[in-house]
């Protein structure tokens, strides 16, 4: 879902799989489980949490066996400063420095929130675990056919489902592509089918997406073009699993009210939003050499990773079309784009993407799509 880390944690991911997921494993981190249920993250947690309460830093060893486990692994893909939030959350003599974040009242402190919230509530949140152990699969079980309905037909069924690891980090969940990782506390706050149903398809769309892999970059400069085709494949990534559980106008959950009012004011923006990704595409497109501001620009533009303004355009391509229309952008951003264009114009609404636009997503998709 990334509600957090899309704000908090610049990334250089965007999904599990494509151009920089996971580092491949070195010869001090073993591969990760292919499937299975991982709760090992929790357990280390708090360990690290009883040491820093005494106001003393953990050893190197005890900080690795933290951030060795699968969860916390997953967590550092998208967000390297994990030690160092837990260490300002939870240290006693950290206060002052805890306290200026807090004054912030920013994705920030909300971080530091729950990880100090997870702290206190430790047999509450260990609890929450001991009853998922016994009863994820059920809820697994009640999300694939969420997940399914916006995939193409068969895909789970060619697939063991993926790895699903458990970490304190945040009130989050996210795909990346080793496994799914959710947040215990979030969990026993937000409950687990409409989460998991999202991100199983995440997981899911990773496996079969025509988005070049890592491997296909390696030992290269980083393309220039990278944060823009970024921005295009969240839209693509969070617009389309938006559909899987999110609907519009968005209920407010008392513990986040703050994300569905955001979440349904940026879906209101959604045509400015996307007049002004045009734009930038189209600069793209006439200065190669502003890619990488324009790039940089269009994320900036995308609140919470581009979920709601996705999710605009996933609808509206199911209202026009049917579901089905969304299985090419399934496969592809670039195809997810196409087919938005083409249902704006059924509806009688001026092409969203201009001329320029559209050729600069022509060069994203030459550089970054396999052909089947």
């Amino acid at each position: 879902m990334r509600q957090l880390h899309a704000a908090l944690f610049c990334s250089f991911t965007a999904l599990a799989g494509p151009l920089a997921g996971a580092q491949a494993p070195t010869a001090k981190e073993p591969p990760y489980p292919k499937t299975g249920i991982d709760f090992s993250g929790v357990d280390q947690f708090y360990k690290i949490a009883d040491i820093l309460a005494k106001d003393v830093e953990p050893s190197e060893a005890q900080w690795r066996a933290l951030l060795a486990t699968p969860g916390y692994r997953i967590v550092l893909i998208e967000n390297d400063e994990m030690r160092a939030l837990i260490d300002l959350a939870l240290k006693p003599s950290r206060k002052p420095k805890r306290d200026s974040v807090f004054k912030t009242d920013g994705d920030g402190a909300r971080v530091l929130n729950h990880l100090i919230t997870a702290a206190h509530n430790r047999a509450d949140v260990l609890k929450t675990c001991a009853i998922l152990e016994r009863s994820l699969r059920d809820s697994i079980a009640a999300a694939v056919p969420r997940t399914t309905r916006y995939l193409p037909k068969g895909t789970i069924e060619r697939f063991p489902t993926p790895l699903i690891a458990f970490a304190v980090f945040a009130d989050d969940g996210f795909a990346e592509e080793p496994g799914i990782l959710l947040d215990p506390l979030y969990v026993q706050e937000n409950g687990i089918v409409e989460l998991l149903s999202h991100e199983l398809h995440h997981s899911y769309t990773g496996m079969i997406h025509h988005v070049k892999r890592r491997s296909a970059f390696e030992g290269q400069p980083r393309p220039a073009d990278l944060d823009l085709f970024f921005a295009v494949m969240h839209l693509r990534n969070e617009g389309i699993a938006d559909q899987v559980d999110k609907p519009y106008p968005l209920p407010s959950n008392p513990k986040m009210t703050w994300y569905a009012t955001g979440y349904n004011a940026a879906y209101a923006k959604t045509p400015a939003v996307l007049h002004t990704l045009d734009s930038l595409l189209a600069v793209a497109a006439e200065h190669p050499a502003q890619v990488g501001a324009a790039g940089a620009q269009a994320n900036r533009i995308l609140w919470s990773n581009g979920h709601p303004n996705g999710a605009y355009m996933a609808r509206t391509i199911v209202q026009t079309f049917g579901i089905d229309s969304l299985m090419p952008g399934v496969y592809s951003p670039i195809a997810f784009f196409r087919t938005f264009a083409a249902a704006e114009v059924q509806r009688g609404n001026p092409p969203p993407f201009s001329a320029k636009a559209m050729s600069e997503l022509a060069v994203l998709e030459k550089g970054y799509i396999t052909q089947p």
